[in-house]
């Protein structure tokens, strides 16, 4: 049990530190994995939730069930790329920075693939950067 208890110290370090290192870039490659993967759960850890309106949280549960059933799936995105950020500074709003990533995303729904350019609206509070919106 004594080795036990430090093993686990280690490990939740390990993870604190991996998630500090997590930008808009990764939030968008996680997100995106999430739905490859048809992991609920993860998805909904890289939706913005905070106190600032967003379409989102509205996007994602009208569009789980066509991924849930497997009639949408994510197949491959490139890397994404930040094309823009900017600072927030608005007394009562949670967010700290914007930034905008874009990636093309290849979809196959109902047999059909289709790849578009997407780009995500992504923000950081002080818990990480979250996606906020997508176009």
């Amino acid at each position: 049990m004594k080795k036990v208890v430090p093993s686990i110290f280690v490990v939740l370090l390990f993870a604190l530190a991996c998630a500090g290192e997590r930008g808009p870039v990764e939030t968008v490659d996680d997100f995106l994995q999430a739905f490859k993967d048809v992991d609920k759960e993860g998805a909904l850890m890289t939706i913005y939730s905070g106190n600032v309106d967003t379409d989102i949280q509205e996007y994602f549960h009208e569009t789980w069930g066509s991924v849930e059933s497997g009639a949408v799936t994510v197949e491959e995105w490139s890397e994404p790329k930040v094309v823009d950020t900017e600072k927030v500074n608005e007394e009562g709003v949670d967010v700290l920075e914007v930034a905008r990533v874009e990636t093309e995303v290849t979809v196959v729904q109902d047999g059909e693939k289709d790849t578009d350019t997407i780009e995500f609206e992504v923000v950081r509070n002080e818990y990480g950067w979250f996606v906020f919106e997508m176009d």
